[in-house]
C-alpha cells in the first residue's frame, strides 16, 4: 500500500513535468547550437571548392578530383539535414510558415537540380509544368519533394521518373512518379520509418541514412497534407501529397526574382562588405566573391567593419553579413553601428547556420534576404545580381 497522499502525487506528477521541459529546451538549444557550428564548415568547403573551380577551367584531371570532392560535399549536406530535420520534428522546434506561391517555381529549380543526377543514371526525366498557386511552407514542401526524387533516383535502374500534379477539389495533389524497383506489400508500412532502407538490412550510409520518408511523413503530418504512395513490384511507385490551393495574388506580390543569372551581367569591380565572424567562412566567402571578380572588405564584427571601412575609404555597394556573430552580436545589431556610414537603401543579405523560420522573425521587415548555410554559391550569385542590377 502506498504511503504517497494526493497531494505528493501531484506534485511528482508537476516535478517531473518541468523536468521533461528542461531536458526539452535543452535539446532545442544544443539543435540551434548543432546547427549553426556543423553548418560553418560546410559552407566554408563548398565556397572554397567553387573558388577552385573558377581557376580549374582547363585542368581536367583536378576538375575531376573536385567533383569528387563537391559530391562527398553533397552526401554529408543531406545526411547533416536529416539528421538536424528529425531532431527538430523530434523536439517540436518546427513551426509551419504558410504562403502563397506558384508550384512551377518550386518545379523548376527542382529540374535544375536533378536533371544532373537522372543524366548521370540514364534516366529520362520529366517535370510536368504548372501555373496552379498552393498555400503551404515553402522550404517544408521543398523538403518533401526532394526526398520523394531523391529516393526515386536511388531505386530507379532504367526508365524514368515524373514530377507532375493536377488539381483536385479545392487542392492541388503532387506526384512523383518512377519506373524503379518498387515496393513490396509487406513493406510499404515499414519505408516510413527512421533508419529503414529498402533491400538493405546492413545500412549503406553513401545511400542516405534511411530518414528521408520519415521525414516526408513528419512534414506531411505537420502541415495537415494527406500522403499516399501506391507500388508495384518491379513495375515502379508513385508517391503523392494533397496540397491546398493558394489565392493567385497573394503569390504574385510575394513571387521570387527569376533565377536565371544571364549572361550580361558584369561582376568586375562589384563592392562587398562582408562581416562573417567564423574566420575559415569568412576566408572562404572572400575567395569566392574575389573569384567572380568583386572587390571585398571582409570582418567579423560590426566595429571591425566600421573600422575597416573608414580606413580604406570604401563604400560598399551590398553588404553580406552572418546572423549570429560573436558576443552576443547579430548581424541586425552590427549594421546598425555602420548605418552612420552607409546608404539606408544599401541592399543587405543575411546568411545563417540556424533555422529559417527564427531569423525571418528576428530580421523581418526591414530585411528581406535570407540564405541558410551551406549557401550554393549558384544562388548567392544570382541573389547578388538581382540585388545589384535591380
Amino acid at each position: 500500500m502506498s504511503d504517497t497522499t494526493p497531494a505528493q502525487e501531484l506534485a511528482d506528477a508537476f516535478a517531473a513535468l518541468e523536468q521533461a521541459e528542461r531536458a526539452n529546451r535543452a535539446k532545442s538549444r544544443f539543435l540551434a547550437a548543432a546547427s549553426h557550428d556543423l553548418r560553418q564548415p560546410l559552407q566554408a568547403l563548398k565556397l572554397l571548392n567553387a573558388a577552385l573551380r573558377e581557376y580549374l577551367l582547363t585542368d581536367d584531371i583536378a576538375l575531376n578530383i573536385l567533383n569528387d570532392s563537391e559530391r562527398a560535399l553533397e552526401v554529408m549536406d543531406r545526411m547533416l539535414n536529416s539528421l538536424l530535420d528529425i531532431s527538430k520534428i523530434d523536439s517540436g522546434a518546427i513551426i509551419p510558415e504558410l504562403a502563397d506561391f506558384r508550384i512551377g517555381d518550386m518545379f523548376k529549380d527542382l529540374r535544375g537540380d536533378f536533371l544532373l543526377l537522372t543524366k548521370q543514371k540514364n534516366l529520362g526525366f520529366r517535370i510536368v509544368s504548372s501555373s496552379a498557386v498552393v498555400r503551404t511552407d515553402r522550404a517544408l514542401l521543398d523538403s518533401i519533394l526532394r526526398n520523394l526524387l531523391g529516393n526515386a533516383v536511388r531505386y530507379t535502374s532504367h526508365g524514368r521518373i515524373l514530377l507532375g500534379c493536377r488539381k483536385q477539389g479545392e487542392s492541388l495533389r503532387i506526384e512523383v512518379r518512377d519506373t524503379g524497383a518498387g515496393i513490396a506489400p509487406g513493406e510499404l508500412d515499414r519505408i516510413f520509418d527512421e533508419f529503414y532502407q529498402i533491400g538493405a538490412p546492413d545500412r549503406d550510409s553513401s545511400q542516405g541514412l534511411g530518414l528521408g520518408l520519415s521525414i516526408v511523413r513528419a512534414y506531411a503530418n505537420l502541415l495537415g497534407h494527406p500522403l499516399k504512395v501506391q507500388s508495384w513490384p518491379g513495375r515502379g511507385s508513385v508517391f503523392s501529397i494533397l496540397i491546398p490551393s493558394g489565392d493567385l495574388a497573394a503569390a504574385e506580390i510575394g513571387r521570387r526574382d527569376d533565377a536565371d543569372a544571364g549572361t550580361g551581367w558584369k561582376q568586375q569591380g562589384h563592392r562587398i562588405l562582408l562581416i562573417e565572424d567564423d574566420a575559415l567562412s569568412l576566408k572562404a566567402m572572400q575567395a569566392q566573391l574575389t573569384a567572380w571578380g568583386m572587390q571585398v572588405i571582409g570582418a567579423r564584427s560590426g566595429d571591425e567593419a566600421m573600422e575597416m571601412l573608414q580606413q580604406n575609404g570604401f563604400t560598399p555597394e551590398l553588404i553580406i553579413t552572418d546572423y549570429r556573430l560573436q558576443k552576443g552580436e547579430t548581424g541586425v545589431t552590427a549594421l546598425a553601428r555602420l548605418r552612420p556610414l552607409l546608404s539606408d537603401m544599401i541592399p543587405v543579405i543575411f546568411v545563417t547556420g540556424d533555422g529559417l523560420g527564427k531569423v525571418r522573425s528576428e530580421i523581418s521587415p526591414q530585411y528581406t534576404h535570407l540564405l541558410q548555410k551551406p549557401v550554393a554559391p549558384g544562388k548567392l550569385r544570382v541573389l547578388i545580381r538581382n540585388l545589384l542590377t535591380g
